[in-house]
């Protein structure tokens, strides 16, 4: 898999976890910045996929499908932390 837009050194690296074991018994449930931000990295496909699109003729669809592999992907990083807000191929 090859990923294009790729930023070694994201500035929420130097962002510290802040995640306490006792604070998943809290409520509300939620991660930290850091944590938050470590999910959206880890969600970045690392090997090839397929996925399967409807045939398209003048716009409308034909009924069939066509099997697509997908070898990279592009992320759309945030401008605030540089995190991974999404891919797309």
């Amino acid at each position: 898999m090859k990923v294009h837009n790729k930023i070694k050194n994201n500035l929420w690296h130097k962002i510290p976890c802040v995640c306490k074991k006792e604070d998943h018994l809290k409520f509300p449930l939620v991660d930290c910045k850091h944590c938050r931000f470590l999910k959206c990295e880890k969600s970045i496909p690392k090997d090839d996929f397929i996925i399967y699109e409807h045939e398209m003729k003048r716009d409308k669809p034909t009924g069939k499908k066509i099997k697509r592999k997908i070898t990279e992907v592009t992320l759309v990083h945030g401008n605030q932390y540089e995190d991974v807000i999404g891919w797309k191929f």
